[in-house]
């Protein structure tokens, strides 16, 4: 792993797989245009082709990071997420998933993370939906504590400092490596295929790994935890006081991945890896047609 030799104040954290290349450019191309005064920005590699991986590091303000295999089933079911969150780059850290487009500057939220020392967003829904059943007396998990809000491991800010939170982060990421971020909820096993395949059925109604585990230690550690308000980081884009959009794999809707935004050096790698995006998104629309949508 590369050794970030000096703490920074501020650091926005992201992570990306081939799958996401196309995702990541357009967090960093939004990030650079509409909050020109960011924080550096490091990228996790889960796993880019080496074109990818050169073109990230060839924009200013960027850093990747090679993710080390510190288990064997690092890469499944967001495993690797809880790691991301026990290695900050900062004195406040943002994580923001691969899948999100930044709308504005992101001042007020780092000064919230370094004066209650989190961000933890809520998903409006309330963790008995995403908490399994055999979870709940193996964990010790309060009865009260079910009916409070998940908050999303997709957009989450941690301070070094703050130590309840990174008591938090601790015990999630040790869940993790037990195996507790693995799995799928009934109605959801056909998302359980290669490269994420594993043979947990989670009795719940929407098991969410991550978010699951992050959402349970979050409230049993820390009871009176500020949850912020979800309408701040929606996946529903509006106006006003909206800071992040998560748009996931909405990839018509990818506005900032030109070089002219993400200031990408030109160069051999930059044209190959836009030759592939055109490709890539030209199946995608074909498959779109073929399916009907």
């Amino acid at each position: 792993m590369q050794i970030i030799k000096t703490m920074q104040t501020r650091a926005i954290i992201t992570a990306a797989s081939n799958k996401f290349f196309p995702s990541v450019l357009n967090l960093i191309g939004s990030i650079k245009e509409n909050y020109p005064t960011h924080p550096p920005i490091y990228v996790w590699d889960l796993g880019l082709f080496p074109t990818f991986h050169r073109e990230l590091t060839s924009i200013e303000g960027v850093t990747v990071i090679p993710m080390p295999h510190f288990c064997a089933f690092w890469r499944k079911c967001y495993t690797w997420k809880t790691y991301i969150f026990t290695k900050p780059f900062a004195d406040t850290n943002l994580y923001l998933d691969a899948g999100t487009q930044v709308l504005k500057s992101l001042d007020k939220v780092f000064v919230q993370i370094r004066e209650d020392g989190y961000l933890a967003v809520s998903q409006a829904l309330p963790c008995q939906m995403l908490v399994p059943d055999e979870y709940v007396d193996a964990l010790s998990i309060p009865a009260d504590n079910l009916e409070k809000e998940v908050v999303t491991a997709g957009i989450f800010g941690f301070s070094r400092h703050h130590s309840d939170i990174q008591k938090v982060i601790k015990a999630t990421h040790d869940a993790s490596l037990s195996g507790l971020c693995l799995g799928y909820s009934p109605t959801e096993q056909w998302k359980n295929k290669v490269p994420n395949k594993t043979f947990f059925i989670r009795n719940c109604k929407i098991f969410r790994h991550d978010t699951t585990i992050l959402s349970i230690y979050l409230h049993k550690l820390m009871p009176d935890a500020k949850i912020t308000d979800l309408s701040l980081f929606s996946g529903e884009r509006h106006d006003g006081e909206h800071f992040v959009w998560n748009l996931r794999l909405l990839y018509s809707k990818l506005d900032y991945i030109s070089p002219i935004y993400t200031k990408s050096k030109k160069g051999i790698n930059t044209l190959v890896n836009r030759a592939y995006l055109q490709v890539f998104f030209i199946l995608k629309k074909v498959s779109k047609i073929i399916k009907g949508n």
